[in-house]
């Protein structure tokens, strides 16, 4: 429920009552805020309230339609003077306006095509379960039910939900909401844990089955574990770090090997020597350095599209050799589509092609020139010590 309240609707009370929002937009920007709520939030959860006794009854019941027809939900709140604030000696609303207004939103209410069942708690004094004890009549597991915490807090996911599959996370400052219906999101939400699950049921089986001939039981299951590793890592259902964790988790869960044997091999210094390097790699990248070098050498070597595509190639390549490929790659990823966009290249056009081909062998060539390239060298290097 998004709430954003008007309190009074004729503007000159308004300004009165409520100097300070008067001087930070007023009127004008709770509508504001109220109309962008409403392309956001589904009908009936953008709520505002007035208060009754501070303006002329009339002025409010032109607050409650106006409000509905910007498609807000109005909530009537009578004024209660408290000690000990500035409007302490303002007079209490007589019960003949709080029934004036009451009785034309409700009469307003019934009109509307949205449902207002949810905000039931915020627009009425005494709650179901509480009238009870004035009628002795005994409540409904219904109305139970829709006064219980348990049923707001549930409805607090599920609106959570349904903005998160309407509108995504709001990335890049822009919300755009999907209008498919809620059970086709639901499904296109639920495809990756559905993969997930099929692939976890896939590998229990192939493990619980017997091995090939010539592997032995904990044979047989490193295999399956590698093998679902790697379709993680490519689907990249789940995060490249979680997958690997997941890996190496399950070889003690299967009875590959003892947990000290598995989680001994994060003392490996072929670890420490990978984590070194990106390191200096971090530092080197933080400081600019390495884009400004970058940037220096292409200036100079792309006075022609061969020397540029030469230097593409080239640059990443003597680059990876001191610093890991990946980050070598992540460094000259942005330039290449500076590159791109700065010579008007269409999509899908050879020279633009030939300039992300030649970035992306450059760093895997390099990287394999020297140990500071990447992880395969040292876990190699150390594997054969071994």
């Amino acid at each position: 429920i998004f709430v954003c309240n008007l309190e009074l609707h004729d503007p000159d009370r308004f300004a009165e009552i409520c100097p300070g929002k008067q001087r930070i937009g007023g009127q004008k920007a709770i509508w504001k805020a109220l109309d962008h709520a409403r392309q956001v939030f589904r009908a009936g959860s953008v709520v505002s309230h007035l208060i009754v006794g501070l303006e002329d009854v009339e002025e409010t019941r032109r607050g409650i339609d106006t409000l509905l027809e910007h498609g807000v939900v109005p909530l009537l709140q009578s004024f209660r003077p408290l000690p000990g604030t500035p409007l302490q000696h303002e007079a209490v609303p007589a019960l003949e306006d709080l029934e004036s207004a009451f009785l034309h939103l409700y009469a307003a209410l019934k009109a509307v095509p949205f449902s207002t069942h949810r905000l039931r708690h915020m627009g009425r004094v005494l709650t179901p379960m509480e009238s009870r004890a004035l009628d002795g009549s005994e409540t409904s597991l219904s109305q139970r039910w829709a006064d219980s915490a348990v049923r707001h807090r549930f409805e607090g996911w599920m609106d959570g939900l349904r903005r998160r599959l309407r509108a995504g996370n709001g990335e890049g400052g822009e919300v755009r909401l999907d209008r498919r219906p809620m059970h086709v999101l639901l499904a296109s939400e639920s495809v990756p844990f559905l993969a997930m699950g099929l692939l976890a049921l896939l590998a229990l089986i192939l493990v619980q089955s017997s091995p090939p001939d010539g592997l032995d039981a904990g044979g047989w299951a490193s295999l399956v574990i590698f093998l679902l590793c790697l379709i993680l890592w490519v689907t990249q259902l789940l995060p490249l770090a979680v997958t690997s964790i997941l890996g190496l988790a399950l070889l003690p869960l299967l009875g590959v090997m003892p947990a000290a044997d598995a989680f001994a091999f994060f003392g490996n210094p072929a670890v420490f020597f990978i984590l070194g390097a990106f390191m200096l790699a971090a530092g080197v990248m933080q400081s600019g350095l390495s884009e400004r070098l970058a940037l220096q050498v292409l200036d100079r070597f792309s006075t022609s599209p061969q020397r540029l595509l030469l230097a593409m190639l080239l640059l990443p390549a003597l680059m990876a050799c001191v610093m890991p490929e990946h980050a070598v790659a992540a460094l000259f990823l942005p330039i290449a589509w500076e590159l791109v966009r700065s010579l008007n290249l269409r999509p899908g056009h050879r020279y633009a092609q030939l300039l992300f081909f030649a970035l992306a062998w450059g760093s895997i060539i390099g990287g394999v020139v020297t140990l500071l390239g990447g992880a395969r060298g040292p876990l190699a290097l150390a594997l054969s010590q071994e």
